[in-house]
C-alpha cells in the first residue's frame, strides 16, 4: 500500500486487513517515492527505463508509473525544490559501469519540473 495514513487512511487498511498488506509510506509523496523506488530496486527492479515526475500533480506519474511499471523500473517523484529522490535513490547506481547504458524518462515539461530540477540528473541530455 503506497502513502501514510495521511494519504489512504488506517480504516482502508483495516478494511483490506485480509489480504497481505505492506504500507510503504514517507512524510510527504517525494519521500514515499523514494521509500517505494528503493524497496523495488531492492526486490529486483532495475534502473534501467526509470522514470521521472512531477509531485505537484498526478498526471505525469500516472502514465510514468504505468510505462515504468511495464519495463519493471520506479518512478521517482520531484519538486522544483526536492529533488532529493533523485540524488538519493537514482544516483546510487551512477558509478556503475552499466549505468552509462541505461535509458530514463523524465514526464512532463518544464512547467512540471524546472530545467534546474532536470539538471540533477547528470548526463541527462535534458535540454530546453
Amino acid at each position: 500500500m503506497m502513502g501514510g495514513t495521511a494519504a489512504v487512511p488506517a480504516s482502508v487498511e483495516k478494511q483490506l486487513e485480509s489480504r497481505l498488506l505492506q504500507r510503504v509510506g514517507g512524510a510527504d509523496a517525494v519521500a514515499t517515492s523514494k521509500l517505494f523506488a528503493q524497496k523495488r530496486l531492492d526486490e529486483g527492479a532495475s534502473r534501467e527505463g526509470m522514470g521521472v515526475a512531477t509531485a505537484n500533480s498526478w498526471y505525469d506519474a500516472l502514465t510514468g508509473a504505468a510505462l515504468c511499471g511495464k519495463q519493471d523500473s520506479v518512478l521517482l517523484l520531484a519538486t522544483d525544490y526536492d529533488t532529493s529522490a533523485i540524488t538519493e535513490v537514482a544516483r546510487k547506481g551512477w558509478n556503475t559501469p552499466s549505468w552509462k547504458q541505461c535509458s530514463g524518462w523524465i514526464f512532463g515539461g518544464t512547467a512540471a519540473l524546472s530545467d534546474e530540477a532536470m539538471m540533477s540528473i547528470p548526463a541527462s541530455g535534458y535540454i530546453d
